[in-house]
């Protein structure tokens, strides 16, 4: 069975025996344990160039908090082309399954040192994912989503399609206002009367805000 998930389908029949396949494999691979709240993950475009996951393929170790129960120590990837939390999981009878979560029941979770909360908590509009990665909280919360885009235009170098980069939303909520900070001309607006001093700590600290790491936002956050 396992092989079968494997095999690119390109056919609707095809496609809708994926979907039968893939709905008995969630009634029989499915482990016994309430963190485990999903179904079977089948990789979109799994032959395409480049892969769909947040920074890398590989699996994080990291901490979840699901309906809140708190997780240490799990395998956990973060899919930002369909929005979706990937958990491996240790089976009851042996083995492991990938699972992915159902984004409703996931409070918040870490991969390695990124910590990333359910953005429907905050029941705003606007936000393009269910998760995003929280970056300061204080008396206003500053945070990023991020999304990948699958390119159809197929070529002998990518004859499957593929993944592209990474697409971040930077955004600050205060008092249930929802404000999109796309640029530093809008960050400087938002906090216009720390507009020079901002300006100075970013000029002291190389900070370009376009293409400002996840320490470099961090640390400007916290000034």
């Amino acid at each position: 069975m396992l092989l079968i998930f494997l095999l690119p389908f390109e056919s609707s029949a095809q496609e809708d025996r994926v979907r039968m396949l893939k709905a008995r494999a969630d009634s029989i691979l499915g482990a016994d344990d309430e963190l485990v709240n999903g179904t079977i993950y089948l990789q979109e475009h799994l032959m395409a160039n480049n892969h769909p996951f947040f920074l890398y393929s590989d699996w994080y170790f990291g901490n979840i908090t699901v309906n809140g129960d708190l997780f240490k120590g799990v395998f956990l990837k973060y899919d930002i082309y369909s929005d979706k939390l990937i958990l491996k999981a240790a089976r009851h009878r042996g083995g492991t399954v990938v699972i992915s979560l159902n984004n409703e029941f996931v409070d918040n979770f870490r991969l390695g040192d990124r910590y990333f909360v359910n953005a429907t908590d905050f029941r705003v509009k606007g936000l393009q994912t269910d998760f995003v990665e929280l970056l300061y909280h204080g008396n206003f919360d500053f945070f990023v989503g991020y999304v990948k885009l699958f390119n159809s235009n197929y070529s002998s170098k990518a004859p499957y399609g593929y993944y592209g980069k990474t697409i971040s939303f930077y955004y600050i909520l205060q008092d249930g206002r929802l404000t999109r900070i796309n640029a530093k001309k809008s960050l400087l607006g938002y906090f216009e009367p720390y507009k020079k001093e901002i300006k100075r700590f970013m000029k002291k600290n190389k900070i370009k805000y376009g293409k400002a790491s996840y320490t470099q936002l961090h640390a400007l956050m916290h000034y």
